[in-house]
């Protein structure tokens, strides 16, 4: 009789290269990814566009880098502005993962926010140190710079960021929400502070 035991190892991981083009060497898997229920903030939004989350707690359409997760590919039509479904997260940016129970004798669990927050900064966190790099300076001196500049409350006199490499940069309004994000400060200004010194 043919021994039907799968020669492959224990533990294969798809989730660690879900989202890139893999290898020849990969083999079938199931992954577990994080979902959320959120509500539409767009006038509408497609399975599998990438959204982040807006300061009002709703789902809009994101660029690549800010995007904290995708509309649930398995939908057949559009979501319109107020439907709500399922956010799946980007894989490998949850921070912390365990089993929460409820019981009628103890109160919620109500750290959904705290979980939340944290994969947001991560993902804040990646799109800033990929704008640094960019920009040819480090991660540390960026923030720096711009706790400097976003806590400045009169745009006279202000002694702005420069350097030659800067020409065709700015510093646009996703900064400032990353920022936030990140540090947990709200800046009074959020005005580009970057010049080439042309």
């Amino acid at each position: 009789m043919k021994n039907n035991i799968d020669s492959r190892t224990v533990f294969t991981d798809a989730l660690e290269t879900l989202g890139t083009i893999i290898g020849e060497n990969e083999k079938r898997d199931a992954v577990h990814l994080a979902v959320e229920p959120v509500i539409c903030g767009n006038h509408s939004l497609s399975p599998g566009d990438r959204i982040k989350i807006g300061k009002d707690g709703k789902a809009y359409l994101s660029g690549y880098g800010s995007a904290i997760g995708i509309v649930d590919p398995f939908l057949t039509d559009e979501v319109y502005e107020g439907q709500r479904f399922w956010l799946i997260v980007m894989p490998r940016q949850i921070t912390s993962l365990r089993h929460v129970w409820t019981h009628p004798a103890f109160d919620d669990v109500k750290d959904d926010i705290a979980i939340e927050s944290a994969a947001q900064k991560r993902v804040s966190e990646k799109w800033m140190q990929e704008f640094a790099d960019d920009l040819g300076v480090s991660y540390s001196r960026l923030i720096e710079q711009a706790k400097h500049y976003g806590g400045q409350k009169e745009r006279d006199g202000w002694d702005f960021w420069s350097h030659p490499e800067f020409e065709g940069h700015y510093i646009c309004d996703e900064f400032w929400e990353h920022f936030e994000n990140i540090t947990g400060v709200k800046p009074v200004n959020t005005a580009n502070f970057l010049t080439c010194s042309c």
